[in-house]
């Protein structure tokens, strides 16, 4: 296995499912031994707020996927190399559809969000996210966003335990859009990219990758779909993962 480029979600991948995860120094070790090797990238639902600390962690260089596929950006100086955006006009039909529910809703950059009825729209944005969103609400919004034209929705596990956070991208800027970009970028083909996930949101990613990787906290249709399964990101796996399929083979 010729692997050129090593690509891993962040959240429940790299680092603990929780606000101020940030990885272990096993897995920052084991991140920084894959750079001798290989392309080292991350592929995140976070927007550059929220991701910063941890990009600062593994000091990539390589360009990084952010914002759920909607943005790739240099991880050292932040600077936008690609995007995607909703038109005011999506967004705007998102948040009618969160209108009858009292989630908080956050844009791409935001820390501070609101309900859908106090949002205000004033033009495109990268990601909508719907946080905390209950069982069984959770499936009655992602089909309604799933009817919307150019939409895509994904689910994925929120910080907020037994629920889930929702997040709304155009059609072409999810991970598998923005991991073609990439690869084009780099210059890598799809069979050389070992790619790490452990969410929904990560089918995409899995779909433009020649060897996926599920971690052992992995939903059971990430696992389903995996060429190996590693142990959790609580068993830091990410190191199995870079020794096992990377260093071992050099």
């Amino acid at each position: 296995m010729g692997f050129k480029l090593l690509i891993f979600d962040l959240d429940g991948t790299a680092v603990p499912n929780k606000p101020d995860g940030l990885p272990s120094e096993a897995v920052i070790g084991a991140v920084e031994k894959a750079k001798k090797f290989v392309e080292v990238s991350v592929a995140t639902g976070r927007a550059i707020t929220m991701a910063r600390p941890i990009l600062k962690k593994f000091n990539l260089t390589s360009p990084c996927i952010i914002s759920g596929g909607t943005q790739i950006i240099n991880p050292q100086t932040e600077e936008t190399l690609w995007e995607k955006r909703l038109s005011k006009h999506q967004v705007e039909r998102i948040i009618q559809v969160c209108f009858p529910y009292h989630y908080e809703i956050l844009f791409a950059e935001e820390t501070n969000g609101s309900s859908a009825k106090e949002k205000n729209v004033v033009g495109s944005e990268r990601i909508v996210y719907i946080m905390n969103v209950e069982e069984g609400d959770d499936h009655k919004m992602l089909r309604e966003l799933d009817e919307l034209d150019e939409v895509a929705a994904y689910g994925v596990k929120s910080w907020t335990k037994g629920c889930t956070d929702i997040h709304a991208t155009h059609k072409q800027a999810t991970k598998k859009y923005a991991m073609k970009t990439l690869l084009e970028m780099i210059g890598v083909d799809k069979e050389a990219v070992l790619c790490v996930g452990d969410s929904t949101n990560d089918l995409p990613l899995f779909e433009t990758s020649g060897f996926k990787v599920a971690m052992g906290n992995a939903s059971e249709e990430i696992k389903q779909l995996a060429d190996y399964i590693a142990p959790s990101v609580e068993e830091d796996g990410m190191v199995e993962v870079i020794n096992k399929l990377i260093v071992s083979k050099r």
